[in-house]
């Protein structure tokens, strides 16, 4: 018996493959692949979902959810198994999932979790490869997640946007202070050839003196996309007490693990649109707070960052050229209770 509809759910896909030296069944002399033998466990990270039905609470207890391999090395459920025309992946009912391998080989990956969301459709599921953790190369400082470097990658190609726009813009900045001086000149030359115009040239000079503000006006800004194109990794790894974030002078991406309650110091003359994201992690113990003093949020409830043993949050914090203000990810987990939503 499937479900009822009202539970929600999200569809899961990934790709793991075994590579072994070449074999000289083929013609080639490259690493061969195979798909693993054994199973993929899905262990729901809590067992408890509760969720709305007909003006009632109903709780659903979720088991540990078993799949196999495809040849190809797709993840496929039972029905998958049997009928090939099936898409490979697995539906589970939404929340957060440990991702672990039970390989036949004694081959095996560390435990991954993932955030099932009712977006994760058959067109567009969640790959729980992306989520998995890269390994560190010496000298390397890598994004800690699969996910998180991808968003990394999209924000430092977004810069590089930035930063040719406001190339551009500096550009016609000097182009319009080189005209404004040239005709500042022009001005000045024709109040010194003709008396009986200097009431015109004055309206000249004017002119000129306008226009040369408006270039300056122009540089200014152009600086200012600069400057906000700049993006930061900031790997702060463990904090407790204070976070100091009081020297940033670009756009960050600040990844750190709560060990006890944490104060944020912001900085107090950002330039209007900066973007500090933190990704927050509770240590195993988790419960631990995270209070950002100089920054205002809706509903003026600060929210707090996901509670569990090892639970990530991601909260956004922007100036709006007045006040810092918390925008945090939508996940319910994230939501204060003193919310009405």
């Amino acid at each position: 018996m499937s479900i009822d509809p009202f539970v929600p759910k999200g569809f899961v896909d990934g790709v793991v493959v075994v590579a072994s030296a070449d074999k000289t069944a083929d013609e080639d002399r490259y690493p061969d692949k195979s798909a693993p033998a054994g199973r993929i466990h899905f262990v729901p990270v809590g067992s408890q979902r509760i969720f709305e039905r007909d003006g009632r609470s109903v709780m659903v207890l979720c088991e540990t959810v078993s799949v196999g391999f495809n040849a190809e090395g797709f993840i496929v459920d039972a029905d998958a198994e049997a009928d090939d025309t099936e898409i490979p992946g697995v539906f589970l009912v939404t929340g957060r999932w440990t991702v672990r391998a039970e390989l036949n080989s004694g081959l095996t990956f560390s435990d991954i979790t993932i955030e099932v969301t009712e977006d994760h459709t058959t067109a567009n599921p969640l790959n729980f490869v992306t989520q998995a953790s890269l390994p560190s190369l010496p000298g390397v400082r890598d994004v800690v997640r699969e996910s998180d470097r991808l968003r990394a990658e999209e924000a430092a190609e977004t810069s590089e946007e930035s930063a040719s726009e406001a190339g551009s813009y500096a550009a016609e900045a000097s182009q319009s202070l080189s005209a404004a001086q040239d005709a500042a000149g022009e001005a000045a030359q024709s109040a010194a050839d003709a008396g009986d115009s200097a009431q015109g040239a004055a309206a000249s000079a004017s002119q000129a003196s306008e226009a040369s503000e408006s270039a300056q006006d122009s540089a200014s800004q152009a600086q200012s996309l600069v400057e906000a194109a700049g993006f930061l990794l900031d790997q702060r790894g463990e904090v407790s007490g204070d976070l100091d974030l009081s020297g940033l002078e670009k756009n960050a991406y600040v990844h750190l693990t709560l060990t006890s309650d944490v104060t944020v110091d912001l900085p107090s003359a950002p330039i209007p649109g900066r973007i500090i994201t933190l990704v927050i992690s509770q240590d195993s113990d988790g419960e631990h707070a995270l209070t950002v003093p100089d920054a205002l949020s809706a509903y003026g409830v600060l929210p707090l960052p996901a509670q569990g043993g090892n639970a990530v949050s991601e909260w956004h914090l922007v100036f709006d050229g007045v006040d810092w203000k918390v925008r945090v990810s939508g996940a319910d987990d994230m939501t204060p209770v003193e919310w009405s939503v």
